[in-house]
């Protein structure tokens, strides 16, 4: 006969590995968003940045007007900087999460053996 005592340790092992789970899926979905915004973001590096270039030189007047001129200028720029903040944010992000699938790993790891101990 199983005790008492070790059928309320092996339900309390189970919420445990069920909330380890759900923590897990959680942390699957933040890596599917964060990869998916740098797929984005590769897309403007390549084509988003070089076509606003392309589009600045054939919409300007020849010469260009010096106005013209700081327009593009600040329409280029700004859309690196924004690309750039962009990229380091999404890089924290990913370390984050990174170090958190890290520290779920362990904690299974964890689990698994006290659940080992009841076999």
């Amino acid at each position: 006969m199983v005790s008492e005592q070790t059928i309320h340790e092996l339900h309390e092992l189970h919420e445990e590995r069920r909330d380890l789970v759900i923590w897990c899926k959680k942390l699957q979905h933040k890596q599917a968003a964060i990869d998916s915004k740098q797929g984005w973001l590769l897309v403007f590096w390549f084509i988003g940045l070089p076509l606003l270039v392309v589009l600045a030189l054939k919409n300007s007047s020849i010469p260009p007007t010096i106005e013209q001129q700081i327009f593009w200028a600040v329409v280029i720029l700004g859309a690196t900087a924004f690309a750039i903040v962009l990229h380091r944010r999404l890089h924290k992000e990913e370390l984050e999460n990174i170090q958190q699938r890290q520290k779920l790993h362990r904690m299974i790891e964890q689990l698994e053996n006290r659940m080992r101990s009841f076999e």
